[in-house]
């Protein structure tokens, strides 16, 4: 087989493959992608979506999306969850796979393989670990990972036989592997930690009037307390500074400290995002915006839920499309 794959319009020649070359190697049947959306196609790489099928390590039961719609992670636990498409790669094909910024400035990392080997067939299989204190909500379908595709300069002498090969649905054993994993998670952990944090509070207090507790421990709670009566301030949000998407009125912002980190909240949509920083907070909650209305906007009304429909109407009187 040549170096470079030869076609009416153009050619694709070994490296990274862009969107055209994407398209023209799924015409050669070097790769398939089921089912293929022209729309999740990028410059370089090719958008996967949520699939109908998820475990939590806070449920002892598998989430069906295909009825219920939303997979919500809670703070600090994770869920393995399967991509909607299935992939498969001929033997001079290999992918490398991220996370979408949706995830990222949300807190989420998605802990993948390094790559998808040549000869691949199945599904994409994630953990998605909710690291921040934000419960964190995604709807079947809703594009989640980026894949990039290469084309070999040569055909490997093996191709991929590993455990995932052929694989299009969470086992018994993916599930039993996630239940147990819920015991104390590091939700748990963070809820005693601020617990902890109360109780040195009022031993700082009690301090005031007992010589013997250290002046040290007094000025650090002291010090790591003092931010939580800073007043909440509101700022106006004018651009969601992504191309297509339009501010139509001043979306306001309340940005408070909470839990050691600064929130920015949208009430009227009900949308908070954290930060180390005010900017960051803000930064944080207007990609947020943006991505949700995004997805929402992009459902069929029949299949958004009360919660999210009414999201959509509040999103909409703020932001339009341009």
């Amino acid at each position: 087989m040549n170096s470079i794959i030869e076609t009416e319009e153009s050619s694709i020649q070994p490296g990274i493959l862009v969107d055209r070359d994407i398209v023209d190697a799924l015409k050669l049947n070097y790769m398939r992608i089921d089912p293929f959306d022209e729309s999740a196609l990028e410059p370089a790489t090719y958008d996967l979506s949520l699939g109908s099928m998820a475990v939590v390590t806070t449920s002892s039961e598998p989430v069906d999306l295909a009825k219920d719609g939303l997979l919500r992670i809670p703070p600090y636990a994770a869920a393995l969850v399967q991509t909607e498409e299935v992939l498969r790669l001929s033997s001079r094909i290999a992918g490398r796979l991220g996370a979408r910024s949706n995830l990222l400035q949300n807190g989420i990392i998605a802990s993948t393989g390094p790559q998808i080997d040549p000869g691949f067939y199945g599904r994409i299989f994630v953990n998605l670990v909710n690291i921040s204190d934000r419960p964190f909500s995604i709807r079947r379908k809703s594009k989640f990972l980026s894949a990039e595709f290469h084309l070999l300069a040569r055909e490997p002498l093996r191709t991929y036989e590993g455990p995932n090969q052929n694989k299009t649905q969470l086992s018994d054993e993916d599930i039993n592997r996630m239940v147990a994993r819920s015991g104390p998670t590091l939700k748990d952990v963070h809820h005693d930690l601020l617990e902890i944090r109360e109780y040195l509070k009022d031993a700082a207090m009690f301090g005031r009037e007992l010589p013997g507790v250290s002046a040290e421990i007094k000025s650090y709670i002291d010090q790591k307390m003092a931010p939580t009566a800073a007043p909440a301030e509101v700022v106006p949000m004018r651009t969601l500074a992504v191309v297509g998407l339009a501010v139509t009125r001043d979306i306001p912002v309340t940005i408070q400290w909470l839990d050691e980190s600064y929130t920015a909240t949208f009430f009227d949509a009900n949308i908070s995002m954290s930060g180390d920083t005010k900017e960051e907070a803000f930064s944080n909650l207007r990609g947020m915006i943006a991505d949700l209305f995004i997805d929402l906007d992009a459902e069929p009304a029949d299949r958004l839920g009360p919660g999210p429909r009414l999201q959509l109407q509040v999103l909409r009187s703020f932001v339009a499309r341009i």
